[in-house]
């Protein structure tokens, strides 16, 4: 139960998208990115995960248990689960990010 508190829930990536207008089967949410990262480097470094396509970062939210950032990415293509590595290591170094 304690993952919960700290890591964002299904629910919260539904109702985010919903309120973005992004298909949820092409939403990637990351969390546990620096406040610091530019849209432009989480972009690139989203991208080098082959298996998305092309990314967009369509909204950002301050996270305050994790004090980090959660990005909600719309992927050209659909999210396959087994395709996303668990942990993403972002191109200016640093910490890896979360991916749900």
């Amino acid at each position: 139960m304690a993952s919960q508190a700290s890591s964002p829930s299904q629910l919260e990536l539904v109702n985010w998208c919903k309120g973005e207008s992004v298909d949820v089967k092409h939403a990637l949410l990351l969390y546990g990115v620096p406040e610091k990262n530019s849209k432009e480097d989480i972009e690139e470094t989203a991208g080098t995960i082959k298996a998305l396509g092309k990314v967009t970062v369509r909204g950002k939210m301050f996270h305050p248990q994790q004090q980090s950032l959660m990005v909600l990415c719309e992927c050209s293509e659909e999210i396959d689960p087994s395709k996303i590595p668990p942990e993403i290591m972002p191109i200016s170094g640093g910490s890896g990010w979360k991916a749900r």
